[in-house]
């Protein structure tokens, strides 16, 4: 399974929509996500497993409590064998482009063998 269907997988149980890149749907709450692999474990000249950068971007209306979904997204993430999450708030001072206000980033790692990804 690859890495995004890993994470996608893992936040099923938040109920969200969850896509890798620009989310062009209509949901006022959403995850977003974007992966940078890293080549590592080098031994005959060759990288031997690759580790894995997330960024997972909840975006929320100003007015929602988010308190009790950013710890179920933290617990999904854990539960799925990732790192656990460093957590950020990252939303502007006014309404988004979007509509959203809150935008909160979770970064966490993973590392599998060469070629699983």
């Amino acid at each position: 399974m690859s890495i995004a269907a890993r994470i996608v997988q893992a936040m099923a149980p938040t109920g969200l929509e969850v896509v890798q890149g620009v989310y062009n749907g209509q949901a006022d709450t959403y995850l977003s996500f974007g992966l940078m692999a890293i080549p590592e474990d080098f031994a005959d000249d060759a990288a031997q497993a690759e580790r894995w950068l997330v960024d997972l971007h909840l975006f929320a209306p100003h007015a929602r409590n988010t308190t009790t979904l950013k710890r179920q997204i933290r617990q999904c993430i854990r539960d799925a064998g990732f790192t656990d999450a460093d957590m950020t708030d990252v939303s502007e001072k006014g309404t988004a482009d979007d509509g959203t206000e809150q935008h909160i980033v979770f970064e966490f790692e993973d590392a599998t063998g060469w070629g699983a990804e």
